[in-house]
């Protein structure tokens, strides 16, 4: 199968074609833009396109890496896991260094994790966040709910500072 044209040519692309074409037929040709323009986001990215996750104990705590991207899909997934953690230890750090995108349900997950950690006087922590994911918990002003730090090894610090 051809990989599809870059779709740097979407202007020209669309303006052959809508004159080709009738009304009805531009939001099709919108999607196949669309798609053009996706397929060469991600094959540039190489993003991922399920969600992964590494537990490794150290002492009383965990830590939890999660990689991927945490969408509707594989929200439910990282939840499972998070929790799972928060039984299991007495602090988690989530080194979220692997993850390239969250939405409002994989936010949901994190808050839930971190809720049954308040519960049971546990810490927890997300470390090593991307920029785009940072983004998306200023907008929600999550960035003072979460305690946030830039690296695994700066929460395991402030564990062992309390």
């Amino acid at each position: 199968m051809a990989l599809p044209k870059p779709a740097a040519n979407w202007f020209t692309e669309l303006n052959n074609n809508i004159y080709r074409t009738g009304p009805l037929d531009i939001p099709l040709l919108l999607a196949r833009l669309l798609g053009l323009a996706l397929a060469r986001i991600f094959r540039e990215r190489g993003a991922p396109f399920s969600m992964d996750h590494t537990i490794t104990n150290d002492g009383d705590c965990v830590i939890v890496a999660l990689h991927g991207d945490i969408d509707l899909q594989y929200s439910g997934h990282a939840r499972e896991v998070l929790l799972q953690a928060t039984d299991e230890a007495l602090s988690v750090v989530v080194d979220m260094s692997g993850v390239g995108m969250i939405d409002s349900s994989g936010v949901a997950s994190l808050l839930e994790a971190l809720q049954a950690s308040r519960k049971r006087n546990r810490r927890f922590f997300l470390a090593a966040i991307d920029p785009s994911v940072d983004r998306v918990l200023k907008l929600a002003r999550l960035e003072t709910v979460f305690e946030i730090t830039d690296d695994v090894a700066a929460a395991k610090l402030s564990l062992a500072e309390n």
